[in-house]
């Protein structure tokens, strides 16, 4: 045997030794008397934010209190500061057991404050402990419980009643906050997956989960977390697609024990631990899925939580639309709607009037501002995109509503601004993540001029 193979192969086998006697080892053969069976990941992101500059932190902990590591709760950690200009849009929390019981929801606190977690996954059997399940809870929309930058005090996930059961175990927890950077001109989309899957309920023995995007990926950076229950000292691969990544990704251990529970109170062997990297190089341009998958080897293993935050393809990118200035959020005369086909500057955007007096005059105002004039001279309703640095009408697209009272203006290939999304009268162009308003003027036969409803668009 060549000499450097010695130490390696007998930190192993020590390590295997120390861990059959904690659990986490696979049985030469899986014994259980349960049914193999697991949830799985969702076909789709549960949680899905897209925004100017979306992005994520995270703060994680193992919460198993019984035997090593023996983590005291409740846990006090210092949740990390959002970037410099960012603004949060939601917190998620994860956190799993290994139990006797699934129970459909499962409460815990945050600095006092009560969370009730929903059952997201469960899988049987456990991870080698003699418990009948694995079960993950996750709960969304808790923004206001954390204190972003500082401390934090999380109680009610550790080892403990669960359902039924007296004496769940605790494997880890997972937060993450999900932000914004308004300032940010490159669109991003957050998805956020919460499930279970393991080496002993999955019927292939791999940990295994396809994590499909909301939106297909469109190049640059791809921060990826993943979560991984039940780390140890003991052999097992962590792969993205069908490349081994254990010792490349941030927060995997080697390329032969990917997992070794690194997030808690010891060294290793905390039986949590969370991949959080930049991983680019492992999707390609246009793809709609990861695959992630865990095992191989001897330890039991568990995922319960990921997330993805990337540039989507632009023409997937949902618009961000707000309608205001209508008969419903009380402007009674403006009885005409107005619409927008899309908002991806990349390619034609049609606001199109509906409603509004037959063969009468029409163009399209576009302006910064809220301000609303009623019953300015000569029309009756409400101007509502004035107020702003800039308020402009597309006076060379003048034209002539239709029978059913319709017209539509591209604003992307106008006469009055030109090709490019300019804006009428030389003003510029209008640039990704900024936001405009938008309103038709028109004539009414025998009777005063009027205002179509209004709609604000935020431009990708």
């Amino acid at each position: 045997m060549h000499p450097t193979l010695l130490l390696p192969l007998a930190l192993l086998l020590a390590a295997a030794g120390a861990d059959a006697q904690s659990g986490g080892i696979r049985p030469s053969q899986r014994g259980s008397a349960s049914v193999i069976s697991e949830t799985g990941f969702p076909s789709a992101p549960q949680w899905s934010f897209t925004a100017p500059g979306a992005d994520f932190v995270e703060v994680s902990y193992a919460t198993r209190t019984g035997g090593p590591p023996g983590v005291a709760c409740p846990l006090q950690l210092i949740v990390p500061s959002l970037p410099p200009g960012a603004v949060l849009m939601d917190a998620v929390v994860s956190w799993t057991y290994l139990a006797n019981d699934n129970p459909m929801t499962a409460a815990m606190t945050i600095n006092g404050l009560p969370v009730t977690g929903e059952r997201r996954g469960f899988g049987s059997p456990d991870l080698c402990w003699g418990k009948a399940l694995g079960v993950t809870y996750a709960a969304s929309g808790i923004s206001a419980w954390i204190h972003v930058g500082g401390a934090n005090t999380f109680d009610g996930i550790c080892d403990g009643m669960l359902g039924s059961d007296p004496a769940a175990l605790g494997e880890g927890f997972t937060l993450v906050l999900i932000y914004q950077v308004p300032q940010d001109p490159t669109i991003r989309t957050v998805d956020l997956f919460a499930g279970y899957t393991s080496t002993e309920s999955s019927p292939t023995g791999d940990a295994r989960a396809e994590l499909n995007l909301s939106c297909p990926y469109n190049g640059g950076p791809l921060h990826l977390l993943v979560n991984a229950n039940d780390g140890q000292l003991s052999t097992d691969e962590f792969h993205l697609g069908t490349q081994s990544v254990g010792g490349i990704v941030a927060g995997t251990f080697s390329a032969s024990d990917a997992w070794a529970g690194q997030i808690g109170p010891l060294a290793t062997g905390n039986l949590y631990d969370v991949a959080d990297d930049d991983i680019q190089a492992y999707l390609g341009l246009g793809d709609t899925s990861l695959l992630i998958e865990s095992g191989f080897q001897i330890d039991c293993m568990g995922h319960s939580f990921a997330a993805l935050a990337y540039e989507p393809e632009p023409a997937c990118i949902p618009c961000s639309v707000e309608f205001y200035c209508n008969p419903q959020t009380g402007s009674p005369d403006n009885v005409a709607s107005l619409d927008s086909d899309a908002c991806y500057l990349g390619g034609a955007v049609t606001l199109t009037l509906g409603g509004a007096a037959p063969g009468q005059a029409t163009y399209l105002l576009i302006g910064n501002g809220f301000g609303i004039v009623t019953d300015p001279p000569g029309a009756k309703g409400d101007l509502c995109v004035s107020g702003g640095s800039y308020l402009g009408r597309y006076s060379k697209d003048i034209g002539t509503t239709d029978a059913s009272g319709s017209f539509a203006t591209e604003i992307s290939n106008t006469l009055t601004g030109g090709p490019n999304f300019g804006l009428p009268q030389g003003a510029g162009n209008i640039q990704p993540g900024e936001t405009w308003n938008f309103q038709y003027w028109y004539r009414v036969s025998g009777s005063p001029s009027a205002f179509s409803a209004a709609l604000s668009v935020t431009f990708h």
